[in-house]
């Protein structure tokens, strides 16, 4: 699901125009089923390797960095890309 989204604003991106992304299913902003946006970004990234964490940030970068921040994981926190 990350790296479509990721893919998704990248074609816009070298196409010219700003990407800005939609989230409009209620699912992704209701935490009380744990299946938010934020939860679930939160438990993949948990469960990436340390090998994992730098291979997704070597391809996706800034745009990965954008949606970890989206879930509150910051650069000090172990596993962070860059960190």
């Amino acid at each position: 699901m990350i790296v479509d989204l990721i893919q998704l604003a990248g074609r816009a991106r070298r196409g010219g125009t700003e990407a800005v992304l939609h989230m409009v299913d209620y699912a992704f902003h209701e935490d009380t089923w744990n299946a938010d946006l934020e939860t679930v970004l939160r438990r993949i990234h948990s469960q990436w390797t340390p090998q994992v964490r730098q291979r997704m940030n070597e391809l996706y970068g800034e745009a990965l960095n954008a949606f970890l921040s989206y879930a509150g994981i910051e650069p000090h926190e172990p596993g962070f890309p860059g960190a």
